[in-house]
């Protein structure tokens, strides 16, 4: 799972064979967000900027679908008011967390696929703690990526 820089070619980080993602994109850049699942299931992404704000990106307008096939998909989804997402800001590290799960969230809190991305408050960390770790069968993905004048 990563970042993908849209219409440019990808940086190679050091390694002989070059990541397909990002772990470092410019102010003004333009980016999608990639996942490639092995079972389906469904997706909560959450994204902390570089002002310390932490948002719930899926599902919301942008990634109307929360349940998702087999196979790669792209966020923004097809349907998105959007087609990729503009880096602005100020520099520093973003992190961005994924949660799958096999059964619907039972968040109350989650955003409906067509609202705006939900600014999360710690009472919603908390829930999402309690419900994933209750369930015993979910998949927890971390990555972050710096952003740079």
């Amino acid at each position: 799972m990563g970042l993908v820089l849209v219409k440019e070619e990808t940086l190679g980080w050091g390694q002989k064979i070059p990541s397909r993602y990002e772990k470092s994109v410019q102010v003004g850049s333009y980016i999608r967000f990639e996942v490639n699942l092995e079972t389906p299931g469904y997706l909560i992404l959450l994204q902390k900027d570089t002002s310390g704000q932490l948002w719930c990106f899926c599902p919301s307008c942008f990634a109307p679908q929360a349940h998702l096939n087999t196979g790669k998909t792209t966020l923004p989804q097809e349907g998105s008011p959007i087609t990729s997402f503009p880096i602005e800001g100020n520099p520093g590290k973003e992190e961005i967390i994924a949660v799958f799960t096999k059964e619907v969230p039972a968040l109350d809190w989650l955003p409906q696929g067509d609202n705006d991305p939900l600014e999360l408050q710690p009472s919603h960390l908390a829930a999402l703690l309690e419900y994933v770790t209750g369930r015993g069968e979910y998949q927890l993905w971390y990555t972050d990526y710096m952003i740079t004048a």
